[in-house]
């Protein structure tokens, strides 16, 4: 039996996982917020949709369906950084976010995108 390795494979989280508090604070509005001083502008946010289509076909749900974030196409619109801004404001501690998204393909979409450059910037 001859081996064929596999292509690399991202997986993103699932909408459980972003609806978890702990998961969101940990895995994507504080790597946000830390990345954002790196991003430049709110606006700057939107090249996230660049890198992502970049690695288009690699990835996948835990459950290993496939995603594409075509499924949603006003992931980042007009109104992406208002929606950024929004979404990185801290409460009054400055410790956790002021309100919870419920955009989940935005969120899944910040999530491993600062993933990414976390491990990107590992290497």
């Amino acid at each position: 039996m001859k081996f064929v390795p596999q292509e690399p494979r991202i997986e993103v989280a699932a909408d459980w996982q972003i609806a978890n508090r702990v998961f969101y604070l940990e895995n994507i509005w504080v790597p946000a917020r830390n990345i954002h001083p790196v991003i430049g502008s709110y606006s700057n946010w939107l090249r996230v949709l660049d890198m992502i289509d970049a690695l288009e076909g690699k990835f996948f749900f835990p459950d290993k369906r496939k995603w594409t974030h075509d499924e949603v196409p006003d992931i980042f619109t007009e109104d992406g950084a208002k929606w950024i801004a929004n979404f990185l404001a801290p409460d009054k501690s400055g410790e956790r976010p002021r309100s919870y998204s419920q955009k989940y393909e935005r969120l899944r979409c910040v999530e491993v995108y600062c993933r990414i450059l976390r491990d990107m910037r590992a290497d």
